[in-house]
């Protein structure tokens, strides 16, 4: 992880602090130093997410894909996000486009809604 975006986690654990969330981990994350964030990052925000009722997913894991794609489907869907926001480009390789997407999402919010 590089630097510059482990401190922004460290910055975003201080905001959150300031808006009223608390938790030791978050409490810790937030206090790293520049020196420490980079080894103590791995190790804290999981637990800093899991007081907070998030999930950490692992950077490229399966499980972070579809998280990232269902919360872009349910945006699209309700309207936040558009083709104008978010331009999906077919010729990443990917293989995704917006009627996958859209399927994606009506098949995990029909199985949810149906429990």
């Amino acid at each position: 992880m590089s630097t510059g975006s482990a401190n922004e986690v460290v910055l975003a654990a201080c905001d959150a602090l300031a808006t009223g969330l608390d938790g030791p981990a978050l409490r810790a994350l937030a206090a790293c130093e520049k020196a420490e964030v980079d080894r103590e990052l791995l190790n804290l925000l999981p637990a800093a997410l899991e007081e907070q009722g998030l999930t950490y997913y692992t950077f490229g894991s399966d499980e972070a894909s579809e998280a990232g794609v269902r919360l872009l489907a349910s945006r699209m869907l309700d309207g936040r996000l558009t083709p104008v926001n978010w331009p999906l480009k077919s010729s990443s390789g990917s293989g995704m486009t917006w009627s996958w997407l859209v399927a994606c999402h009506r098949s995990t919010t029909s199985t949810t809604s149906s429990g």
